[in-house]
């Protein structure tokens, strides 16, 4: 999908739109404040992998 009438509009670009389904093998945490994703992997029975 074209997203560049979106980043004119917002005026800064899209490295990419991320699905539900490529962040449920991990655990996500943002923090809006710091601007930052933390993506923690987790194993089958959705233990965070050490």
């Amino acid at each position: 999908m074209d997203l560049s009438d979106l980043e004119e509009k917002l005026g800064r670009p899209f490295c990419r739109i991320t699905e539900f389904s490529e962040l449920e093998p991990y655990e996500v945490h943002i923090d809006y404040a710091k601007k930052k994703i933390q993506l923690y992997a987790l194993d089958e029975k959705g233990e965070l992998v050490k």
